[in-house]
């Protein structure tokens, strides 16, 4: 069970308004509200998270959010801001690069690994079947490091495969012979496919770069 003790009083005492009755369900709640914020695309790349407004948009209080925040920067989902405060990570042409690469790495070991790729989800809607399907493919690693490595990515990609939809053409079908090679567990295919799926983000990096700053504008 989760404890939180920042926002008690110099007697140990909690204060009015803290969640101290059932402290972890609570957290959890502010953490995957968060989190699925942050894969939504609600603020922006370097844009501040404030605290107050995050307590009243969630109806909590500040204990658990900060806790909640504290865990998603560990998660490299949040970066530190100005102070003890909070933010969304810089995404630049060369940040994007960078996370396309290790996605590649950890889909490489996955292709190498001598466990079976899957289970592959239901899910045919582009953006979350990517995450899925990249997750199923990591599995044959066999390697918790690496499954816990692409769930993060898949977090932190999320708005921008959300952006390569208004840039690329053909994603659906892109993503629809990805799953039909997972599903035959044909690797000499999926490397292939694999690999033109880079070559065509790495290209567009910059486009993409900019159309993600413009879907977080809309958010606003």
């Amino acid at each position: 069970m989760l404890f939180h003790y920042e926002s008690c009083g110099r007697s140990g005492r909690p204060q009015a308004g803290d969640e101290v009755m059932n402290p972890a369900p609570v957290f959890d709640r502010v953490y995957a509200s968060i989190r699925d914020r942050i894969a939504a695309g609600q603020w922006r790349p370097g844009q501040r998270i404030e605290l107050a407004a995050l307590c009243d948009l969630l109806d909590a209080s500040p204990s658990p959010v900060r806790d909640a925040l504290h865990r998603l920067r560990g998660e490299r989902l949040l970066m530190d801001g100005d102070g003890d405060g909070f933010c969304m990570p810089s995404l630049t042409e060369a940040d994007l690069i960078d996370r396309y690469d290790w996605v590649q790495q950890l889909l490489l070991a996955g292709l190498q690994g001598a466990g079976r790729i899957g289970p592959v989800g239901e899910n045919i809607e582009p953006v979350e079947a990517t995450g899925e399907l990249f997750e199923a493919i990591v599995n044959a690693a066999r390697n918790v490091e690496c499954r816990e490595a692409m769930g993060s990515m898949n977090l932190r990609l999320h708005p921008v495969r959300r952006a390569e939809l208004g840039i690329l053409d053909g994603v659906e079908e892109e993503v629809a012979d990805l799953r039909r090679a997972v599903l035959a567990e044909d690797r000499s295919a999926l490397r292939r496919r694999l690999a033109r799926y880079r070559r065509r983000r790495m290209r567009t990096a910059s486009a993409i770069v900019y159309k993600v700053h413009q879907l977080d504008r809309r958010t606003d």
